[in-house]
């Protein structure tokens, strides 16, 4: 054989198109974790809640977040307690893997753990998180929208008696803040830490406050309990009444938002369906009927094309609000979702829930980016062991503009992250059980809300990676 021959045979040898495969998981990977793994991560035992029997669920990870990092092998979880590298070692009480399987699992992992040969290499599960930059949305038009003629409250008690902040809403282009009251809703300026106004809501309770994108509107839904719900969208200028919705439930709405484009209004309750109404004439377009609890969360994306609600039995769904049509079911949380919101962007939705868990899911894949918990458990006390108070249970959350995202919580706290939930800052210890905690106009102060009906304006030091000291727009004493 010539040298030139063997030159073109090593070449040939050498070249992408005859190089071998990588392991995939169906070929591969499969067959060690059915010897090593499954035993203890299946469906049925689900052991750290992960389950490794299907490539869905071997992506989508465990309690402990994503077990693979597609692409980093050093950083998934699972090549590392395999490895023993970190604990708890796996497979546990057995000696570790033969290091051929370890390779091969190295090797899967680091060539993007595709799921058959030939097939893409995996999205990593929190690549949704890195966000770059703010979208850039267009501007309303015209000065921000500001109180001009509201009437003031009929009796000065109601907001001075102490009570429970049951809504809370802020302008998102105004220092405008809306706060629930019995038959009513109070709107204050945060920058003259003023009260501007009284919008009278006779259907009784405002359960809850949403402001429209350009803070022209504000949307309060609620009503009167076991009896009727309706929803109302005043303009926030003079407080007359745009738009009155009946709910046709024979309950108070726990549950709404205004679409970004004004169009509709999603409104749930006790009855366990979400109904979609048109804000222009009040006629029901859509009546979903998939929650099997009562429905106490509901958020539009920013982009409108999307509608999430949350039930108090931890059920979580994405809609199409055009057609009523499910997109997906996210079912990780275990009890009440109390908060729901989206990223401006529209690629995260974040849930907050009773279980302790605020979930970040990628939205455009409808799985879990990331899934921790934000507070700490309450300590129990004799005679009160019930699962609220055991339960880190997260109250509120809200995104900025810029993607950073604050949450209240039973622990008694409030807490601030950046857009990936790396912690930024944390107040301990409030007087009372925060209701609440929202950002301002401008994306940086936020304001809080407690049981007692008291509101704290704070604010961010970077230098200091802390929260000054309140500043308080209304007290549990003072109106």
């Amino acid at each position: 054989m010539s040298a030139r021959l063997l030159s073109l045979l090593a070449a040939a040898l050498a070249s992408p198109a005859l190089a071998a495969d990588p392991p995939s998981y169906q070929d591969d990977i499969l067959p060690v974790f059915r010897d090593h793994c499954n035993g203890c991560h299946n469906p049925d035992k689900l052991k750290a809640d992960l389950d490794l029997t299907s490539y869905a669920a071997t992506i989508k990870g465990g309690s402990s977040g994503p077990a693979i990092k597609p692409g980093s092998p050093d950083s998934s979880l699972l090549y590392r307690v395999s490895a023993h590298l970190e604990e708890p070692e796996m497979p546990p009480k057995k000696p570790k893997l033969p290091d051929t399987t370890l390779d091969l699992l190295k090797n899967w992992i680091a060539s993007g753990a595709p799921e058959s040969k030939g097939a893409p290499a995996a999205k990593p599960r929190d690549a949704a998180l890195a966000m770059a930059a703010a979208p850039t949305l267009a501007s309303p038009s015209g000065p921000p929208p500001l109180p001009e003629s509201l009437q003031p409250p009929p009796d000065a008690a109601v907001l001075s008696a102490p009570a429970p902040v049951l809504a809370l809403a802020a302008s998102p282009r105004a220092p405008i803040v809306a706060v629930s009251a019995p038959s009513g809703i109070a709107i204050y300026n945060t920058s003259t830490l003023s009260l501007s106004g009284f919008l009278p809501f006779p259907e009784r309770q405002p359960n809850v406050l949403r402001f429209s994108r350009d803070g022209s509107l504000l949307l309060a839904a609620g009503g009167r309990a076991a009896h009727s719900g309706h929803a109302v969208l005043f303009n926030i200028r003079n407080g007359s009444r745009v738009a009155t919705i009946d709910s046709n439930s024979s309950d108070a709405i726990l549950a709404a938002d205004l679409s970004p484009d004004l169009s509709l209004i999603a409104c749930g309750s006790s009855d366990k369906s979400v109904r979609i109404f048109s804000s222009a004439n009040g006629q029901l377009r859509h009546t979903i009927r998939k929650h099997t609890d009562w429905v106490t969360a509901a958020a539009f994306s920013p982009d409108g094309s999307k509608l999430a609600t949350g039930d108090r039995n931890g059920g979580l769904h994405l809609w199409d609000p055009l057609t009523g049509t499910i997109l997906f079911t996210l079912a990780e949380h275990q009890a009440r979702i109390t908060s729901l919101s989206w990223r401006p962007d529209s690629l995260v939705l974040a849930s907050a829930s009773d279980d302790g868990k605020l979930i970040l899911w990628d939205t455009s894949e409808g799985w879990a980016a990331k899934s921790f918990s934000p507070h700490e458990g309450t300590k129990e006390s004799k005679g009160r062991k019930t699962f609220l108070l055991k339960s880190p249970g997260v109250l509120s959350v809200d995104f900025a503009p810029d993607g950073n995202l604050v949450t209240s919580g039973r622990d008694r706290s409030i807490r601030l992250f950046k857009a990936a939930a790396q912690p930024l800052a944390t107040q301990k210890d409030l007087p009372s059980l925060p209701t609440a905690a929202v950002f301002l106009h401008d994306g940086k102060s936020i304001l809080s809300s407690d049981f007692l009906g008291t509101l704290s304006i704070w604010s961010y030091d970077e230098k200091q990676r802390r929260f000054n000291p309140p500043v308080f727009l209304r007290s549990a004493t003072k109106p």
